[in-house]
C-alpha cells in the first residue's frame, strides 16, 4: 500500500467568528470543523495569541497545544485583541496548512 504524502486541509474555524466581540472574559472556548483524512486524524494544533500595545504591533502567543478534540477552553490574559488558528496531523505524519487567522475582541464591557 502506498505511503500517504497528503497532508489533511485545513480545519475550518468556528468560534468565535472573526471580528467577534467578547465582553472582556476570562477564558474562551475556541472550536473548529473536524477534518477527515485517508491515514486518520491524529491531532489538531492550535495557536492563541494577543496583540501586545506598542509602537509596532506585536502578536505574543499566549497558549498553544495539541488536542485530538475540536474544541478547547483557554484561559485570557485580559481586555485585549486575539487572534488564533489551527491545523491538522494525520496519522502517517502529514502536517496540513493552518486555517486563516480569526481575529476576535476581548474589549467589551
Amino acid at each position: 500500500r502506498p505511503v500517504d504524502k497528503t497532508p489533511p486541509p485545513a480545519p475550518v474555524l468556528l468560534r468565535p467568528p472573526d471580528g467577534f466581540q467578547l465582553a472582556c472574559e476570562s477564558q474562551v472556548t475556541l472550536s473548529w470543523s473536524a477534518v477527515t483524512d485517508p491515514s486518520g486524524i491524529a491531532g489538531y494544533d492550535w495557536v492563541l495569541e494577543y496583540q501586545e500595545s506598542g509602537i509596532a504591533v506585536q502578536w505574543v502567543v499566549l497558549a498553544s497545544g495539541n488536542t485530538k478534540d475540536t474544541s478547547v477552553t483557554v484561559g485570557l490574559e485580559g481586555c485585549l485583541t486575539y487572534r488564533w488558528k489551527v491545523r491538522a496531523a494525520d496519522g502517517a505524519g502529514n502536517i496540513g496548512p493552518y486555517a486563516p487567522y480569526f481575529l476576535f475582541f476581548n474589549t467589551g464591557g
